[in-house]
């Protein structure tokens, strides 16, 4: 999805952040894309990263291209020449694989999990103990949860009071509304209520057969709930059937 129009014009909107897309074509059929965002405008404070805000990024390349090494090369030379050209600060690049650029140190610090989806009782069972005893609590009973809910307002105000409370940075309404309302069949608000009260949500992003975990937040008085346990076991449960990947 972050490699979308869609989400070109959701930062494009949000923030002002300019674009560059570079395409590799084959045969008149494009068979790579590469995106990438500046940030911040000075000599000094020029920043260029393919995707801003999202767990990935960098280029892509069309599965069914026999020659992925050279499309990869290409995109990886014309990395390095955007550098030298548009006198760039700092530039990030990200990918699942350890890449060698000249000028860039890999960072191994940030990783994102992947849950292969499968039938919800075999799943369930690979959950340790802990977590099944969770699930099983009779206070679950007293959870409600709601998918695909359009409130969105109600999920910024409980994200925004959490990160606030940690002391991270917020993204705007302005972010969050315009996401909601460019890509909406691809946005899933969940919620947790408790006694009417909305206390956990959780924002998905769908595409193709993969499902994106992407914000969330309880908050801090209801945390002794564990909502987020619910919250998880029955998104895994409403997905299953449809998606491949969370």
């Amino acid at each position: 999805y972050f490699h979308t129009i869609e989400y070109k014009e959701v930062l494009e909107k949000s923030y002002g952040l300019k674009s560059q897309y570079y395409f590799v074509e084959d045969k008149n059929k494009i068979c790579g894309i590469f995106p990438n965002f500046q940030v911040g405008g000075g000599l000094f404070s020029k920043k260029l990263i393919s995707q801003p805000f999202a767990p990935y990024g960098g280029f892509i390349i069309d599965q069914k291209t026999k020659n992925k090494t050279r499309v990869r090369s290409l995109f990886l030379s014309k990395y390095e020449d955007i550098m030298k050209r548009q006198k760039i600060a700092f530039m990030e690049l990200k990918s699942n694989k350890n890449l060698k650029l000249s000028g860039l140190k890999n960072n191994n610090i940030d990783y994102s999990l992947v849950l292969k989806l499968e039938d919800k009782k075999i799943l369930y069972s690979k959950f340790s103990k802990s977590i099944r005893r969770i699930l099983k609590k009779d206070i679950n009973s007293e959870l409600e949860f709601i998918y695909d809910s359009t409130d969105i307002h109600s999920f910024y105000k409980i994200y925004s009071k959490s990160m606030k409370d940690k002391g991270s940075p917020v993204h705007s309404f302005l972010f969050f509304n315009n996401l909601f309302n460019i890509s909406r069949k691809n946005i899933k608000i969940c919620l947790i209520k408790y006694d009417s009260k909305i206390i956990s949500v959780v924002m998905l992003i769908t595409y193709n057969k993969n499902v994106v975990y992407s914000w969330g937040a309880t908050l801090k008085k209801y945390k002794y709930l564990a909502p987020s346990y619910k919250m998880f076991w029955e998104i895994i449960q409403k997905i299953n059937n449809k998606y491949d990947y969370l």
